[in-house]
């Protein structure tokens, strides 16, 4: 407590107190933080492949409106003529396909849940203009699926 100039006490909130508008902006700081993270890891992907390389699934549908495909990658990185491994991906299409902008893959960085969870989940996690314009896509890393 501090004593005013006029006698009269006041309270001053400890620096360890909870503030509510810290609460709040934490949520947002995460967001920014897993888009951020997002991005560049999109980014460096798309630099990384070559002119040569062409990425085409083959979606079949699942239910609830999902759509499956088997991604196939090499399982060392770094030698490509390594023994392959088969990733389920997710992908919950654009709900509307007019105003679809292109893809948003999602991966909630574990552990606890892969991100196929957040691909059923959508509207839970997005809203609607994001729904509209994207296809959410995710895969469970670490064999979390």
């Amino acid at each position: 407590m501090n004593t005013e100039p006029d006698g009269s006490n006041k309270t001053v909130p400890s620096s360890n107190s909870h503030h509510p508008r810290r609460r709040r902006s934490l949520p947002l700081m995460a967001t920014t933080l897993v888009v951020a993270s997002i991005a560049g890891l999109v980014a460096g992907i798309v630099v990384s492949r070559s002119e040569e390389t062409e990425l085409d699934l083959a979606w079949d549908p699942v239910d609830g409106g999902l759509e499956e495909a088997t991604l196939i990658v090499p399982a060392d990185h770094s030698d490509i003529d390594s023994p392959r491994l088969d990733i389920r991906v997710l992908r919950r299409p654009a709900d509307d396909p007019a105003a679809r902008i292109g893809s948003l893959i999602v991966n909630p960085g574990g552990p606890g849940f892969g991100a196929e969870i957040m691909v059923v989940g959508a509207e839970d996690y997005f809203g609607p203009e994001i729904l509209n314009s994207f296809d959410i896509v995710g895969f469970n890393p670490r064999g979390t699926g």
